[in-house]
């Protein structure tokens, strides 16, 4: 389907509309840089920095090229909002899975990301956490699982995402989470972070927590999905649990 969007001025009167009349293919979309690729994404910024450095912008929105303002129009249009959620899911929580599922109806795409910490060593390996979190997120259509290690910014970028999603549960962790918001920002003014509560079902749950039950034997299928559940009792559960 080919239809023609609209470009708005601040302004709600009709004159002060601009419209492409070039046709733009619905459902169009890539995926890098911005959201629409590094190369689009220079061409882009190419674009804007002509018309935002002039003294009326929008006079010269309108004397841009064609091709040039069907450019801007297929940018902004087609581009979906995507989110990383990165954590080390050592392993995925029902906790975790519940922010996924929340943050998931809020954005077009997000990017579970797992961190592989050179000097930190996890219970499980990364193709372990990965397969677990696509077995746990294999329900949601706009959710796909990624891992990384080096900055964060940087493989948001990658992924082409804007949004970072970080989950708090207490004060303690919002003075942890506030300074690496504020780091991220100054090495990626582009990007925004976005903070999550979590339901209050799952509030004091982590993955560490939910090893320690496990290590001493207790019940933990009400923290973890049935096959996170099987994989900790196989590592981490005493003698009589596995034998």
């Amino acid at each position: 389907m080919l239809r023609s969007i609209p470009f708005w001025r601040n302004s709600e009167t009709p004159e002060d509309r601009i419209f492409s009349t070039a046709p733009v293919e619905a459902g169009e979309s890539v995926r890098a840089g911005w959201s629409i690729g590094i190369d689009a994404g220079r061409k882009l910024e190419s674009i804007q920095s002509r018309v935002v450095q002039r003294p009326n912008a929008w006079a010269s929105l309108r004397r841009l090229p064609s091709s040039e303002l069907r450019y801007l129009q297929w940018a902004f249009v087609s581009a979906p909002r995507v989110a990383i959620y990165p954590g080390s899911f050592d392993p995925v929580t029902n906790g975790h899975l519940d922010l996924i599922q929340r943050a998931a109806g809020q954005f077009e795409e997000l990017v579970v990301a797992v961190l592989h910490h050179d000097t930190k060593q996890g219970e499980f390996p990364i193709s372990d956490r990965l397969a677990m979190l696509d077995e746990s997120v294999k329900h949601l259509a706009n959710v796909r699982v990624a891992s990384f290690d080096g900055l964060l910014v940087d493989c948001a970028r990658q992924q082409g995402a804007s949004l970072i999603v970080r989950g708090i549960r207490a004060v303690s962790d919002y003075e942890y989470e506030l300074q690496m918001a504020l780091m991220n920002r100054k090495l990626a003014p582009e990007i925004e972070t976005v903070f999550m509560l979590p339901s209050e079902a799952y509030s004091f749950l982590s993955s560490r927590l939910v090893k320690e039950v496990c290590r001493h034997g207790g019940r933990i299928e009400e923290f973890v999905p049935p096959h996170v559940a099987t994989r900790l009792r196989a590592l981490l559960g005493p003698p009589s649990q596995n034998g």
